[in-house]
């Protein structure tokens, strides 16, 4: 029974890294396609703030799709559900990212462009768990 239990589990860590993996790999697709945005925005005269939220919500439904098709590969019943909890995640990173982006660049001083991506790479590792155990529940697999 003991090795049983090791197999399961050894199962469940190999999954988790491929997710982590995957997740990475997507993840760094939509911040490619975040940062084009804002830096296109931002390059087109916009303010940066409101440049980072359109470029964020653009990346976020994108960013959904891909974590649901490839990586935590949902069979999810009822997707209306798992969407709202993904937005509720999104938009809670959103207000986190947008409050330390405007404390950096207009408190601080720091580059916009280095923040922006310091913060991209941020928000991809913090959500990661938060996504996988509360918006697509792969922990009940």
């Amino acid at each position: 029974m003991d090795s049983l239990g090791s197999d399961f589990g050894n199962q469940n860590t190999k999954r988790s890294i491929i997710e982590l993996v995957k997740y990475g790999f997507w993840g760094a697709v939509t911040t490619a396609l975040n940062l084009f945005a804002f830096f296109l925005l931002e390059g087109l005269g916009m303010y940066y703030i409101t440049a980072n939220v359109l470029s964020y919500i653009f990346a976020v439904i994108i960013n959904y799709i891909l974590n649901q098709k490839f990586v935590f590969k949902s069979s999810s019943q009822n997707d209306y559900k798992q969407f709202v909890k993904f937005i509720i995640v999104r938009i809670v990173s959103l207000l986190i990212d947008s409050g330390l982006f405007y404390l950096l660049v207009s408190i601080l001083s720091f580059n916009v462009n280095l923040s922006r991506i310091l913060l991209s790479i941020t928000i991809i590792v913090a959500t990661f768990g938060v996504n996988k155990l509360f918006v697509f529940n792969t922990k009940k697999r």
